[in-house]
């Protein structure tokens, strides 16, 4: 199911809850977790039922383990390549594209990018790193590539996103 929430301030301040306890390691941080998600899911349901978008019928041939290849990506989208996911999953590299690109409309590269940016877009505003920390904890190796990637999907810089913020 995909839910169009576009900026709804009180869903993405839920997640930014959730993601604080998840990094906190305080007393009764799952507990908290767990509530917040309830929170979550309700608001999703109660705000956004009637644009759910549901999966088309071409979908419905899903396999169990692509909820495992989508979940890795998701987990480990600062260091994984196609090739590691390739040999971690048994499916050839373009296999594996076609069925990300079946089920997202998007190849590979833009997922993890996505999922990167999204990242440090989160880190920018929500916490006191350098740009360059920030570079290196979504899986860049240079600050050059950071940069040119950031504000190709963000239209600015890291620096100029966060001034906004």
């Amino acid at each position: 199911m995909y839910f169009q929430t576009g900026q709804d301030p009180e869903i993405q301040q839920i997640l930014t809850q959730i993601y604080q306890e998840s990094q906190g390691g305080t007393a009764y941080c799952e507990q908290m977790m767990n509530a917040l998600m309830n929170l979550f899911f309700v608001l999703l349901l109660r705000r956004y039922e009637h644009a759910v978008q549901l999966p088309a019928k071409n979908n419905l041939n899903w396999k169990q383990d692509y909820m495992g290849i989508f979940t890795f990506i998701q987990n480990h989208y600062s260091c994984i390549t196609l090739q590691e996911l390739s040999r971690e999953f048994g499916y050839s590299e373009r296999h594996l594209n076609r069925i990300i690109q079946k089920y997202t409309g998007k190849h590979f590269f833009e997922i993890v990018t996505s999922l990167r940016m999204k990242e440090a877009a989160f880190l920018l505003r929500n916490t006191p790193m350098s740009t360059a920390e920030i570079a290196a904890k979504v899986g860049y190796e240079n600050l050059s590539g950071f940069h040119r990637a950031f504000a190709k999907y963000y239209g600015c810089t890291p620096e100029q996103y966060k001034k906004a913020m």
